[in-house]
């Protein structure tokens, strides 16, 4: 079925999909006003190169700034790292370490994201500020380093952290384009089954009207058993010889006589 035969059959019963449509729209426009308001919130983190390294000496300790080792090695860490935040296990964890609200999780080199959503300002402020956080611990623990010696470790590093959540102003379209599109689909299922009901019952009564082109009418049952057709009479079987009755030589009348029975004696 081609979209030219759907748009033929939903102008043909136009008066089930445009009420149907009318009704999913109005749903679905209620269901937008209803919807509670989201809020938005982003942090971001980098992942920096330890700030001190070992020198040339035994034992020498050479202070570095870690901001000039940023990309190479550093963007497969974070790419690491960020894979690890993302994963369903440690998902279900942070919610114990204070992330109630959903994020999701993306970088650019060794610079990671974290997008907040939630109904709850409040939540998604605190959310975004408490998963950069968590960006360092995890790094730390990928080092097996621990949290009090950063100046020997690859850090995660905050760079911006959300002060208040921002009302996300496209929360209710979405709704309203998920609900009416549902409603567009059951429109047009609802005019292509009316369509096919109808066209079947018109075919039908054409059939037995004999104006389809190419059918013939339907022939009625009613006299069927009263007046044979003239070909099943002539094709009746013929009765036998032997049920007709003979005719009697001596029978002075010259009448039939039925089989078996003698004139002569009685005469």
């Amino acid at each position: 079925m081609d979209i030219w035969t759907v748009l033929k059959a939903c102008a043909r019963r136009w008066y089930v999909f445009v009420p149907v449509l009318a009704l999913t729209m109005g749903f679905a426009y209620a269901q937008m006003q209803a919807a509670p308001p989201a809020y938005l919130a982003t942090s971001t983190a980098t992942v920096t190169g330890p700030a001190l390294v070992p020198g040339q000496q035994p034992g020498e300790v050479v202070e570095v700034n870690p901001f000039e080792t940023l990309g190479g090695s550093l963007t497969q860490t974070t790419k690491v790292l960020v894979a690890l935040m993302d994963s369903t296990p440690k998902r279900d964890a942070f919610v114990a370490e204070g992330v109630t609200a959903d994020f999701e999780v993306t970088q650019d080199e060794s610079v990671v994201y974290f997008d907040v959503s939630g109904d709850d300002p409040d939540e998604v402020v605190a959310s975004a500020t408490r998963l950069v956080e968590l960006l360092d611990v995890e790094m730390a623990a990928l080092q097996g380093r621990a949290l009090q010696a950063p100046e020997s470790r690859i850090r995660a590093i905050a760079v911006s952290l959300p002060q208040t959540a921002q009302e996300d102003p496209i929360a209710g379209i979405r709704v309203f384009a998920v609900v009416g599109a549902l409603g567009l689909i059951l429109s047009v299922a609802a005019a292509l089954v009316t369509d096919a009901v109808l066209q079947g019952r018109r075919r039908r009564a054409r059939l037995r009207d004999g104006s389809l082109p190419g059918a013939a009418p339907v022939p009625s049952t009613a006299g069927a058993a009263a007046h044979p057709p003239a070909h099943a009479a002539a094709h009746a079987p013929a009765r036998p010889a032997s049920d007709a009755p003979e005719a009697d030589p001596h029978a002075a009348d010259g009448t039939l006589s039925p089989a078996g029975r003698t004139h002569g004696a009685d005469a």
